[in-house]
């Protein structure tokens, strides 16, 4: 499960390089539509479903990491989400949800490398 969880972790840093890519050529090509749609889908459905997933597989494994880590990143897409929702009215909430979005990829990118570590950490009492 925590080899699972791990790949889910990757997935997730490298979903929010998607939506940095994706945002980054909606602005310099003027608006572009369709990276703004991959953008909002990819940050509104996928990364959300990756990381409820990631939280599940974390209880299952028992694991207090991960399960500290998943919840982190819940809690900060919740927020970032708000943040996106908002920032189109309050600018400076615009500015932070990109802030936000360099937390999510490090908090993403080290859950896999915690999840790592501990999959291959020797099982006490096993």
């Amino acid at each position: 499960m925590l080899t699972a969880y791990q790949m889910l972790g990757r997935i997730a840093a490298l979903l929010v390089l998607v939506q940095a890519g994706t945002i980054g050529y909606s602005s310099f090509a003027h608006g572009n539509e369709t990276a703004s749609k991959i953008h909002e889908v990819t940050g509104m459905m996928a990364l959300p479903v990756v990381l409820v997933v990631m939280l599940v597989l974390a209880f299952l494994a028992k694991s207090s990491v991960s399960i500290k880590y998943g919840a982190a990143l819940v809690l900060l897409v919740i927020v970032q989400i708000g943040l996106g929702s908002m920032g189109a009215k309050m600018y400076w909430l615009g500015a932070l949800h990109g802030v936000i979005a360099l937390v999510i990829f490090g908090a993403a990118a080290m859950a896999a490398v915690m999840a790592g570590r501990e999959a291959k950490a020797p099982q006490a009492g096993v």
